[in-house]
C-alpha cells in the first residue's frame, strides 16, 4: 500500500529494504472513491484544459486535500472462546471403552446423558468389595465384644487384687493391734504369776527350813517345798524367755510376715492392673484396626460404586457438546478422528467440553510494539467469517503479561500478546461486514514494491466515521436487537479491530496517495498548469492509519492528489525544490541527497537521520536515510 506504515508481518525481501504487504480483501476503485469522498473530498473530474491540452485521465483517482475525523484501529487475528466452559474428563481410574455418546453439536441441558461408558468390570469390583466389606463389618462387631469382654475381665481382676489389698491391710491391723496386744499381756501375766509363785514359795522355803531346823517340819515336807521352789523358779524363768523370745524374734518375724503379706497383694494389685491395661490396649488395638480396616474397604466400595455412576456421565450444566478429539486435534494438529462407539478411553481423558456460549471471548493476538497502547476498555469490533462474516461489537477486557513466540520457525523473533475482548452479545446478533467496512485501497496490495512505506510494526486499518458510517452502525444495532441466538462457537477464527484513537479535525489524505523515496515522503499533486500531468510534493507525515495520513506540512486544502501510482509519463520530471523540502524539514546537501534539517519537523523519539516520525505510532522505514532520493521522473 503506497505510503502506509503498515504493520503485518508479512513482509516480502526487496533489495535496499524490508517491504511489508498489506492484507485485506481487494476492492474496486470506484468503490475507494466513493470511500475517499466522504472523508477527505469527493473525486473530482478534472476539466479541460482552457489552452485546449488533454484533459487528466483516471478522474477517479483523483481526490481533493480536505480535514477531517478518522479512526485509529489495529486488526489482530485470534479465536472465539468461551468465557466459562466446563471440562469433562473420564474419571474411571482403568482403561476403558465408549458404549454410547451424544452427537457433537448438540445442546444439552443440565442432567442429561453425554456418554456411557462400559462399566463391566467396575460392577464386579462392586461385588468384590460388597463381600469384602461385610467381612470386616463382621470382624468389627467381633472385636468390639472382644473389647467389652476384657473390660469386664479387667474390672473382675481388679475386684480380687484390691480385695486381697484391704484383706492385707485388715489383717495387719488385727495383728498390731488384737494379737500383739493379747500376746503381750499373757506373757506379762505368765511373767508376773510365775514371779509370785517363785516368792511365795521362795518364802515357804525359808519358813520350812526354819521349822525343819526346829524338828517342826518332817524333812520329806522339806524336799517337796524345795522342789516346788525349784519349779516355780524354772517357770518364772520360763515365762520371762518366752517374753524376750516373742518380743526379739516371734513379733518381728509376724510383723515382717503380715507387712509382706500386704506388700505382696499391693504388688499384685500393680500388676493386675498392668496386665488389665496391656490386655485392653491389644483390644483396643485389634478394634481399631478392624475399624480402620472397615473404613478402608467402605472407601473402596464407595470408590468402585463412584466409578460406576462415573461410567454414565451426565451434563453438570446447561452448554454445547465439543468432543474433546475436536480441541486435541485442533491444538496439536493430529488426526485421531472423533470419539465414537467402542473407542478406547483412558484415565483422566478429556471427552466432552461444554462451553457457555451466552459470553464470548476473542482472543487475538498483537504484535508487541503495539501491546503498549493496548488498553482495557478500549472499544473493538469483532468479525467472525465462519457465522456469515458478522461483526460483533466488543470490548477489551485483558491485555497478556508475557508476550508469546507464536510462530518460532516462521519467524524466530515475532513477540506477539494475547488480548482477550468480550463480545457484547446482549442484543446484538452482529452485523453483515460490507465493502465500506473494507479498508479502502485493499487492491493498492498489488501496487510496486518501491512505492510501499515499510514499518516493522503490526498493521494499522482505520474506519472512517462519517455520517453514513454512523447511519449505516446505528441501522445495525436496531436489526440486532433481537435473537439471543448468535451461532457463535469457540474456536471460529476471528478478525478483530481495536479502536485505538481518533484524528479530529486533520488535513488528511487516503494513505495511497502517499509514496516514500528515502526520506521523502511526497503525494502527486495535479499540475495546476493544466497539463493533466502530476507533480512529486514533499509532505510531512502525522498520524496515520492504512486507510488515512495526516498532513502537517506540504499541502493545503482544496489541493488535488492522486491516489494510485502514477505512470511515468504522467508525472513531470524536476528535481526537489528546496523550499518544499525545507516546509517538510528535509534539505539538499553538496551532493544533492536529501538530509534533515537538525531540529526541523523532528518530535521527540524520532530517529536521527530518518524523516519525522509519525504521530500514529509508526517507525521510520526500513533503509531511511540510507541513500540518497531519486529526482522526480
Amino acid at each position: 500500500m503506497p505510503g502506509a506504515q503498515t504493520t503485518s508481518p508479512r513482509l516480502s525481501r526487496r533489495p535496499g529494504r524490508w517491504l511489508v504487504l498489506c492484507a485485506g480483501a481487494a476492492v474496486g476503485l470506484g468503490a475507494i472513491g466513493v470511500m475517499i469522498g466522504t472523508q477527505a473530498g469527493a473525486p473530482t473530474k478534472a476539466p479541460a484544459s482552457q489552452s485546449g491540452k488533454p484533459a487528466e485521465r483516471q478522474t477517479s483517482d483523483i481526490v481533493v486535500v480536505a480535514v477531517g475525523d478518522f479512526d485509529i484501529s489495529t486488526t489482530a487475528t485470534g479465536d472465539l472462546k468461551a468465557r466459562n466452559q466446563i471440562e469433562i474428563r473420564s474419571t474411571i481410574d482403568t482403561e476403558t471403552s465408549i458404549l454410547e455418546i451424544i452427537p457433537e453439536g448438540s445442546s444439552v441441558k443440565a442432567g442429561d446423558v453425554l456418554v456411557q461408558l462400559n462399566a463391566e468390570p467396575i460392577q464386579t469390583r462392586v461385588d468384590e468389595e460388597s463381600l469384602q466389606l461385610e467381612s470386616a463389618r463382621a470382624s468389627l462387631v467381633e472385636a468390639e465384644q472382644g473389647y467389652q469382654i476384657q473390660l469386664s475381665e479387667n474390672e473382675s481382676a481388679k475386684r480380687q487384687a484390691e480385695l486381697k489389698v484391704a484383706l492385707g491391710e485388715l489383717d495387719l491391723a488385727q495383728w498390731q493391734r488384737g494379737e500383739v496386744e493379747s500376746k503381750r499381756q499373757e506373757l506379762d501375766h505368765d511373767v508376773d504369776k510365775t514371779t509370785k509363785d517363785f516368792d511365795r514359795l521362795k518364802d515357804k522355803l525359808e519358813k520350812s527350813r526354819s521349822l525343819q531346823e526346829k524338828g517342826y517340819y518332817s524333812l520329806d515336807q522339806l524336799k517337796q517345798d524345795e522342789l516346788a521352789y525349784e519349779q516355780a523358779e524354772a517357770a518364772r524363768d520360763k515365762a520371762v524367755l518366752a517374753k524376750t523370745v516373742y518380743w526379739e524374734f516371734q513379733h518381728p518375724k509376724d510383723k515382717r510376715k503380715k507387712e509382706s503379706d500386704l506388700e505382696e497383694a499391693r504388688a499384685e494389685l500393680d500388676r493386675v492392673m498392668r496386665q488389665n491395661a496391656s490386655k485392653l490396649a491389644s483390644k483396643e488395638a485389634d478394634l481399631n484396626n478392624k475399624r480402620q480396616s472397615l473404613q478402608i474397604r467402605q472407601q473402596k466400595h464407595d470408590k468402585a460404586r463412584s466409578q460406576l455412576q462415573a461410567a454414565s456421565i451426565k451434563a453438570p450444566s446447561d452448554g454445547l457438546v465439543v468432543y474433546g478429539s475436536s480441541i486435541d486435534n485442533a491444538r496439536w494438529g493430529g488426526d485421531d478422528g472423533p470419539l465414537q462407539v467402542g473407542k478406547k478411553v483412558f484415565p483422566n481423558e478429556l471427552l466432552v467440553v461444554l462451553p457457555d456460549t451466552t459470553e464470548m471471548i476473542a482472543a487475538v493476538k498483537v504484535h508487541e510494539s503495539l501491546a503498549g497502547r493496548i488498553r482495557p476498555g478500549q472499544q473493538a469490533s469483532v468479525k467472525i467469517d465462519a457465522a456469515g462474516g458478522r461483526v460483533f461489537p466488543g470490548k477489551v477486557e485483558s491485555i497478556g503479561i508475557l508476550a508469546e513466540q507464536t510462530s518460532r520457525w516462521m519467524d524466530p523473533n515475532l513477540r506477539e500478546y494475547t488480548v482477550r475482548i468480550a463480545l457484547e452479545l446482549s442484543g446484538h446478533t452482529g452485523t453483515e461486514k460490507s465493502a465500506a467496512d473494507e479498508p479502502i485501497g485493499a487492491d493498492m496490495a498489488q501496487a510496486p514494491a518501491e512505492n510501499v512505506a515499510t514499518d516493522a510494526t503490526p498493521k494499522i486499518v482505520t474506519k472512517p466515521t462519517t455520517d453514513a458510517a454512523k447511519t449505516e452502525s446505528g441501522k445495525a444495532e436496531k436489526t440486532a436487537s433481537s435473537t439471543p441466538d448468535h451461532g457463535l462457537k469457540p474456536s471460529m477464527r476471528c478478525e478483530a479491530e481495536i479502536f485505538l484513537g481518533k484524528v479530529r479535525d486533520a488535513l488528511n489524505v487516503p494513505i495511497q496517495a502517499v509514496f516514500s523515496d528515502g526520506l521523502v515522503r511526497y503525494v502527486h499533486v495535479v499540475d495546476p498548469t493544466g497539463s493533466g500531468k502530476f507533480i512529486k510534493r514533499p509532505v510531512q507525515i502525522g498520524q496515520r492509519s492504512d486507510r488515512f495520513a495526516e498532513i502537517r506540512a506540504g499541502l493545503s486544502a482544496g489541493e488535488r492528489v492522486l491516489i494510485r501510482r502514477p505512470e511515468a509519463i504522467e508525472v513531470l520530471g524536476k528535481n526537489w525544490d528546496a523550499k518544499e523540502l525545507a516546509a517538510v524539514g528535509l534539505k539538499l546537501d553538496e551532493q544533492g541527497s536529501v538530509i534533515p534539517i537538525a531540529g526541523a519537523g523532528q518530535r521527540p523519539g524520532a530517529r536521527p537521520g530518518g524523516p519525522p516520525a509519525a504521530a500514529g505510532g509508526g517507525a521510520a522505514p526500513a533503509g531511511a536515510g540510507s541513500r540518497p532520493a531519486r529526482p522526480p521522473g
